[in-house]
């Protein structure tokens, strides 16, 4: 419908509750709903709905794991522009799961994909698409030199990065025998949900430990991590202690196989 539009000023998000008792508005700052149509008018075009949104809107994604760790998430999902709604949730929230939020709005198909099920890696890259597709490639930074202070400013093209896939043949969980003690371990990558339930704990426990939150985490991601020890169901408490234990070449190996199975050219 036309309205007639006056002088209009930016629109902040504030965390201030809106008082319903001072509803009167400037000249300036309103939007005369009951203008003459003979003014000078704009048709306003209703906002798009989830449904509305065009199909230019959204794009293919291939995952860098190819779907090979999940049971019902595809080797490609679609995705869908940002649009004005989710620019809104990142910059009028302050909540930790924020960004979370957004890649799980702009998911098109398949419907309904809890981003907690995949891994981090592959929801890093969906957020990276996702900034890509909105925006375009070039993302704009500046950087300030530690030691004069002067600020430089650089481009980045965020297709050009390149993008590490799992083998064909990648199964999980991966198998290893650490060099020191010969324990046999099958261990899985983690997922998001996993790390919130680690980063829960971690939080918890640390009230009544001596131990940081980032210390307890390190400890956690490793047991929550190991599947079996020489084939003996391991996802229980006593795992974190065989991990605290652990002969420090033992811990490294861990992590180097781990990291081998993700990154073919790690060294």
């Amino acid at each position: 419908f036309p309205v007639t539009i006056r002088r209009r000023k930016a629109v902040v998000a504030s965390s201030e509750p809106l008082d319903q008792n001072n509803t009167e508005m400037t000249k300036e700052d309103s939007i005369d709903m009951n203008a003459n149509l003979e003014e000078s008018t704009v048709s306003v075009t209703p906002a798009p709905t989830e449904e509305s949104i065009p199909d230019s809107y959204e794009t293919d994604v291939a995952l860098p794991t190819k779907g090979l760790v999940y049971d019902n998430i595809p080797a490609v999902i679609r995705i869908r522009a940002m649009t004005t709604e989710d620019e809104k949730i990142i910059f009028a929230s302050s909540s930790s799961n924020m960004l979370k939020r957004v890649v799980s709005r702009c998911i098109v198909n398949p419907k309904n994909l809890n981003v907690e099920d995949l891994l981090a890696c592959d929801e890093q890259y969906i957020m990276l698409k996702l900034r890509e597709f909105t925006y375009g490639s070039d993302y704009h930074i500046v950087g300030i030199c530690p030691k004069c202070g002067q600020e430089h400013e650089f481009t980045i093209d965020l297709s050009s990065y390149k993008l590490t896939e799992l083998d064909d043949d990648f199964q999980e969980p991966i198998e290893m025998t650490l060099p020191m003690s010969k324990h046999v371990l099958q261990v899985k990558l983690l997922r998001n949900k996993d790390y919130t339930l680690i980063h829960e704990q971690a939080q918890k426990h640390a009230k009544k430990s001596t131990s940081t939150v980032s210390e307890l985490e390190y400890i956690y991601r490793m047991a929550k991590s190991i599947v079996t020890i020489d084939g003996k169901d391991a996802q229980n408490p006593s795992t974190q202690t065989f991990v605290k234990k652990m002969h420090g070449r033992d811990a490294a190996y861990y992590w180097f196989i781990l990291n081998k199975s993700l990154y073919r050219d790690w060294e």
